[in-house]
């Protein structure tokens, strides 16, 4: 999150390991003696569902990093009965199964749209994927029809551990795979 103060006016993160505080303030201070105009920021040590609820109010874009099992019942719950109030939400998985049952759980809501999302095999012969989904609040039926395409994309994308990226964006699919150094 810390990348991202030049260009907020405020960030709240937080984490359920206590032990990353130090490095928290570390990466703070190193970034405050090589940049100005960065906005404050504030870290909290907490499980994500009560963090979420503190963390979220008045703010317009939630990045949640959950681990493997991804999102907590708690959170997932709160996205889709529009507890929140943000705007935007960017999901950042290392776990595309649970991936897909949040963003079935977030579409199926109706509160939802998938903006864009990208995958990327960082490991060249391995099937796991990391994947960044961006959703917008609202939205019409037809991009909720447009994301369901585009999470199949994914799947199959992530089927294949040749593939090492693919985006798609809006209502258009671009996938980009290599295939023995050759970009189809």
């Amino acid at each position: 999150g810390l990348a991202l103060r030049p260009k907020l006016a405020s960030l709240r993160c937080s984490e359920t390991n206590p032990s990353v505080l130090d490095c928290f303030e570390k990466s703070k201070r190193d970034q405050e003696s090589r940049l100005e105009d960065l906005c404050p920021v504030e870290m909290t040590v907490a499980d994500a569902e009560d963090a979420v609820h503190e963390d979220c109010a008045g703010a317009d874009v939630l990045i949640v990093d959950p681990p493997r099992k991804g999102l907590c019942e708690g959170v997932r719950e709160a996205l889709v009965k529009g507890e929140l109030g943000v705007k935007r939400l960017v999901y950042v998985s290392c776990g595309f199964d649970a991936l897909e049952r949040d963003q079935a759980a977030l579409l199926n809501s109706r509160r939802w749209k998938l903006a864009h999302a990208e995958a990327h095999v960082f490991f060249p012969g391995s099937d796991h994927v990391e994947t960044l989904a961006v959703y917008d609040a609202g939205g019409p039926l037809l991009l909720l029809v447009l994301s369901a395409i585009a999470a199949r994309w994914l799947q199959v994308l992530s089927d294949d551990a040749k593939c090492r990226s693919a985006s798609l964006h809006g209502d258009t699919l671009k996938a980009l795979c290599a295939w023995n150094g050759v970009y189809a």
